[in-house]
């Protein structure tokens, strides 16, 4: 299972290497360019649990989310989680000046938010 996740995201990094920056890891700071202003969190998550990922803080100056969208496991086998992406943009005035900044989520049912565990990112800009 673990190999075929592995897999799959391998896949998925090489698809869109040469379009934006993609994470995995969620203890690097996230260094996003000019050339790349774009850049991908790609998660673990299982929604038939009732746990989401949810954008629960980031700087509106500096970053603009584009999107999150889900992507199910190979094999369809109910209660089996897969990968969520979200897809974000560093703002022209990010890439202005070196900057410092972050995009927080929360894995979370939304009716018991105090259960959820939050993930903070780093997010490093440069020219």
């Amino acid at each position: 299972m673990r190999k075929v996740l592995f897999i799959m995201l391998a896949c998925l990094s090489c698809m869109i290497a040469y379009a934006d920056t993609t994470i995995t890891d969620l203890n690097k700071p996230i260094n996003v360019t000019a050339k790349n202003p774009v850049f991908k969190i790609v998660l673990n998550s299982n929604p038939t649990t009732g746990f989401s990922w949810f954008l629960v803080d980031f700087d509106s100056r500096f970053v603009t989310p584009l999107s999150e969208t889900f992507i199910p496991p190979e094999t369809a086998t109910p209660g089996r989680g897969g990968v969520v992406v979200w897809t974000f943009k560093a703002t022209p005035l990010a890439l202005t000046l070196p900057t410092f900044t972050h995009v927080t989520l929360s894995y979370m049912r939304p009716w018991i938010p105090a259960e959820g565990k939050t993930q903070q990112f780093m997010i490093v800009t440069d020219r």
